[in-house]
């Protein structure tokens, strides 16, 4: 999470915290002191990223790699390269496919 409130996704064929890799973000920013649901789904097959913001497709992106390389890093969630998140996170998914935007906005709504 950016201090603009843009969300940044990063996935590379490297395997380290450098080049090659790709940037995938929201298209909006994010309002503060407010839940919020995100969903990121990742099709490399289709060379496609998308964010979805309260179930609804926020951002389409091209996949700027077909594949991703296993990283020599331990797996984070809420902690930045400039500073860690601040705030509360609940309810963390991930699937090993792509979820469609049906499936995406069937987990928000059980969210409401």
């Amino acid at each position: 999470l950016e201090p603009s409130g843009e969300l940044r996704y990063f996935y590379g064929t490297n395997g380290g915290d450098s080049d090659p890799y790709g940037l995938y973000a929201t298209t909006t920013s994010l309002t503060t002191n407010s839940w919020t649901h995100i969903g990121l789904t990742r099709d490399l097959s289709a060379r496609k990223v998308k964010f979805y913001v309260n179930g609804a497709l926020n951002n389409d992106q091209v996949a700027v790699h077909a594949s991703a390389t296993v990283g020599s890093q331990n797996a984070t969630i809420g902690s930045g390269y400039v500073s860690s998140f601040h705030g509360l996170i609940d309810d963390i998914r991930i699937y090993d496919r792509a979820l469609t935007a049906a499936e995406v906005q069937a987990l928000y709504n059980l969210g409401n």
